[in-house]
């Protein structure tokens, strides 16, 4: 028999998906309440930006750096456990 009630959701509800859900659209509103154009100097450059597209590249750019590292922390764990197990073999 299926467990699963007609109204229950395919994913299970946890405080840490909450937070996450809550602060996502917290980041939304502060990004609409401000759009306004501001002035970015990086390095050498100089130019003008709305507010929210700052915002957003930013968040993307954070993100990318997050999955990058979990990507390499994976990889070098993942070395790290095949290396272990040749010299098991040896």
């Amino acid at each position: 028999m299926n467990q699963q009630s007609q109204g229950s959701l395919p994913f299970q509800v946890t405080p840490k998906l909450v937070i996450g859900v809550v602060l996502t659209l917290l980041f939304f509103i502060f990004m609409l309440q401000n759009t306004g154009p501001v002035q970015v100097k990086f390095l050498f450059w100089s130019f003008e930006l709305r507010r929210i597209i700052l915002m957003l590249l930013s968040a993307a750019i954070g993100v990318g750096i997050r999955e990058l590292a979990v990507y390499l922390w994976r990889r070098r764990t993942a070395v790290a456990a095949a290396m272990s197990g040749n010299d098991d073999a040896a």
